[in-house]
């Protein structure tokens, strides 16, 4: 903070994201001061990736899709930057890859480790831009001063390091597989993220049909995973992450026959395809357009819904709210 100070005397740039921040008269004075050139700097951050997942310049202040968002709230963080303890350990002069912001890796493709995003200690978030000179290292927690290196790992899901490995191909190649043929990066990782919401409607246990339907695409529908405001996958820890994105491969990786028999045996509607609020990507508008409407179930169970208690998955999102507050207030 005082080195960020000592560049922009009167710009606080910690009490943002700092990762997918861009503008070109401040990038000027760092540019300046440390003699990096401006396109280096620009391609260390988040925007140039952003931009190939939205096919577009992202949101100034919203959640970034596909991004691990920090929650920041003054120059408290409520959410952590994912690390790798065996590779700060490894490391001459230890740093945090950019990749470790993709909401998409939960894991170490080097050493096979999941990625944490806490102190092992306190449980506190990864909030380096809060050491001291005298902490020395980045890899010390700012708040009970342990060093991140001496976490304890553990393997991570297959299945989640999988997707991780095809979302990175999509990147770098251009297109996606799915479903026997290719979609371009934007479509590819819309349609994979509302794959994940419906994976997030399913674990309400309310829609027999949805969770039928995953179950037959091969989805093992993850428990205990917190429900939080707006199902974002970018607020949730990286252990529950890993856990969902296991559940998501199954389904980016299964035939259209197999998709298709799913949609069939299990009696899936339009609304339960391409409902529940969600924005729908054309892939599902179009796949959802032969299915049974059940406008006249789903009118009557809304209505029955407003005179009664609010559901469990909604006072859950409330509590949850409720608790990062008082957690970022005590540290």
């Amino acid at each position: 903070m005082t080195l960020t100070l000592t560049v922009w005397p009167k710009w606080r740039i910690w009490t943002q994201d700092a990762d997918r921040f861009f503008n070109e008269d401040r990038f000027d004075q760092i540019c300046a001061a440390s003699g990096i050139k401006k396109t280096v700097l620009n391609s260390a951050s988040l925007l140039p990736i952003a931009k190939q997942i939205y096919g577009k310049k992202p949101p100034e202040k919203a959640i970034w899709t596909w991004f691990v968002a920090p929650g920041a709230r003054n120059t408290k963080r409520h959410s952590g930057i994912q690390y790798c303890p065996t590779c700060l350990k490894t490391d001459v002069r230890p740093y945090f890859r950019l990749p470790w912001r993709f909401a998409w890796h939960t894991g170490c493709q080097v050493h096979g480790h999941a990625l944490l995003d806490r102190c092992h200690i306190c449980n506190a978030p990864v909030e380096y831009h809060r050491l001291q000179a005298e902490d020395v290292l980045i890899t010390v927690c700012a708040t009970c001063k342990s060093d991140l290196r001496a976490a304890t790992v553990r393997s991570c899901l297959p299945d989640a390091l999988k997707f991780q490995l095809m979302a990175d191909d999509v990147l770098r190649n251009g297109v996606g597989p799915f479903q026997g043929s290719t979609m371009s990066i934007t479509p590819w990782f819309e349609l994979s993220n509302y794959f994940v919401s419906l994976i997030r409607v399913a674990q309400r246990g309310e829609n027999e049909p949805l969770s039928e339907f995953l179950r037959l695409t091969g989805v093992q529908l993850p428990v205990s995973i917190p429900m939080q405001p707006g199902n974002h996958l970018e607020i949730l820890q990286t252990h529950d992450r890993e856990r969902l994105l296991a559940a998501l491969f199954p389904m980016m990786s299964a035939s259209k026959i197999q998709f298709d028999e799913a949609l069939q045996k299990s009696n899936i509607t339009k609304q339960g395809l391409a409902g529940h609020g969600l924005v729908s990507p054309a892939w599902i508008r179009t796949t959802s357009a032969s299915l049974p409407s059940a406008l006249r179930e789903k009118s009557t169970r809304s209505t029955a819904r407003l005179n009664g208690p609010r559901p469990r998955y909604q006072v859950k999102r409330m509590m949850a709210r409720l608790q990062r507050k008082l957690d970022m207030a005590q540290r």
